[in-house]
């Protein structure tokens, strides 16, 4: 593709203008002024992109599903129920959501976090003396795995969150 293909469509992305920046190295990059067939909206692209044909738009519709993936309204995470989005934070579904703990406390927190088991309570459950960071969340259980006498320690997986601090607490005093 070249300044010849200016005003025609190449994989459903309409071309309007073309340019090559040289890099340091010495070689080139080709790229296209394009209209997206999702948006519509006009963006630079590498021809390469253009060229793929499992690209289907400029990045619109990645950004559009991973917005629709954070929508966790209702659901529980531990302690935490999301309420709402709050309007803050970044893109791509890591817009802050308002959570509601069982202990009456809020807290904003990200869907990933959520998700992945990372932020499972406000704060008002402390796991030894450095937070949260010794549970996660595996297959619908927590994993206990506190670092004890400098080394990391599996304690195994447990169905409640509250059964894995406990044993925690109890291999912290066991020392």
């Amino acid at each position: 593709m070249s300044r010849d293909y200016i005003g025609t469509v190449v994989n459903k992305f309409e071309i309007l203008d073309f340019k090559r920046v040289r890099q340091p190295k010495g070689y080139y990059y080709q790229y296209y002024l394009a209209r997206c067939p999702h948006c519509q909206k006009i963006k630079w692209m590498l021809r390469g992109t253009i060229d793929d044909p499992n690209v289907a738009s400029c990045g619109c519709k990645r950004i559009e599903r991973f917005q629709k993936s954070a929508d966790i309204k209702g659901k529980t995470f531990g302690k935490l129920t999301a309420l709402y989005p709050t309007g803050e934070g970044g893109n791509f579904g890591n817009e802050l959501w308002l959570c509601e703990c069982e202990c009456g406390n809020t807290i904003k927190e990200r869907p990933n976090h959520l998700n992945w088991g990372w932020v499972t309570n406000c704060g008002c459950i402390k796991v030894g003396a450095s937070g949260h960071k010794y549970i996660s969340r595996k297959n619908e259980k927590w994993q206990a795995r506190p670092v004890i006498g400098g080394k990391r320690v599996y304690l195994g997986v447990f169905d409640e969150i509250e059964d894995a601090i406990t044993a925690i607490g109890e291999a912290e005093k066991n020392k």
